[in-house]
């Protein structure tokens, strides 16, 4: 009888101890600082966009080719050109999912995100799914890993 128990006790420890955690302890941090950012893309602030990005930057727009942006100047190119095109003729974003999963040891993530363009009537004009990457910090080398914890996180690609 003690065998039995001892068993039923150890398989129900198994299975509880066994299962894995399905959210990035930072998930929260990193929905809020996405959802400030789209903010700041519906006003077309792009003073506002560029703070949310840790520079050189990787950009890729469903073109041939992605934009390797090295500082402010050539972002504020971009976005400028982006904010004068008919790919900013929206109202606002809602976003419609945001996944989160951690990449390396709480320091690199990547966040899938479904998110739909609105008018100003709150119709759909068109629905995306973008993949960002987050650094937490800027990009630094191997002493960036010891003072991580006080880095905010940034976009990088």
């Amino acid at each position: 009888m003690k065998k039995i128990i001892f068993l039923i006790i150890l398989f129900t420890a198994g299975i509880i101890f066994s299962q894995q955690e399905t959210t990035f302890k930072e998930q929260d941090l990193i929905i809020s600082l996405l959802e400030d950012y789209f903010a700041h893309v519906d006003n077309k602030d792009i003073d506002g966009m560029y703070r949310f990005f840790a520079m050189p930057l990787v950009l890729h727009f469903n073109a041939d080719k992605p934009y390797h942006i090295k500082d402010k100047e050539e972002f504020e190119a971009i976005f400028s050109a982006w904010k004068r095109s008919p790919n900013s003729n929206f109202h606002s974003t809602r976003i419609d999912s945001i996944r989160v999963n951690n990449a390396f040891a709480n320091y690199i993530c990547v966040a899938d995100v479904n998110f739909s363009r609105l008018d100003r009537k709150g119709n759909t004009i068109n629905r995306q799914r973008v993949l960002y990457n987050l650094v937490k910090g800027g990009k630094y080398g191997p002493l960036g890993l010891l003072i991580k914890w006080f880095m905010k996180w940034k976009i990088y690609m």
